[in-house]
């Protein structure tokens, strides 16, 4: 570990003009609900921790960029709150498997989309409504087919 942070840290949550929080390789296993009260943040990097739970309770249209690669979460219902997310970067993270078609859904805005190294095996028809994307990472997946 780089840094066993574990908790959240919830002292962060009074920092209502904080536009990037970076908290990568931390130990952090969960991300409390109310980091939607951070209504400034636009940059969440969060790579690197296998967290069990990741729940966002209000919409969070600042938020543009999400870092979350090496990570084990599950499922992904925390996207649906990111109306405005330009960049997922997701590589080698387990929560993918089932997801991809809920994550081209749920962030339309999405300029660049990073699933390398992941298990993903079909890209679903939806991803040409995706004409905002001009970077796809699909490197080291199972996927034998482009629609």
């Amino acid at each position: 570990d780089d840094n066993p942070l574990e908790s959240f840290p919830n002292s962060l949550l009074v920092l209502t003009n904080l536009t990037s929080l970076r908290l990568s390789n931390t130990g952090v296993v969960t991300i409390p609900p109310a980091i939607s009260d951070l209504t400034s943040l636009t940059h969440l990097y969060i790579a690197g921790n296998d967290m069990t739970s990741f729940v966002i309770a209000e919409s969070m249209p600042s938020m543009v960029y999400l870092s979350m690669h090496r990570s084990a979460i599950e499922g992904v219902q925390f996207i649906t709150m990111l109306p405005n997310l330009t960049t997922l970067l997701a590589s080698e993270s387990t929560f993918l498997n089932d997801h991809f078609a809920t994550i081209l859904v749920s962030a339309p805005l999405l300029e660049t989309l990073d699933l390398s190294w992941s298990s993903i095996s079909v890209i679903p028809p939806s991803i040409e409504n995706h004409t905002n994307l001009f970077t796809l990472s699909l490197s080291h997946t199972d996927i034998s087919e482009i629609p």
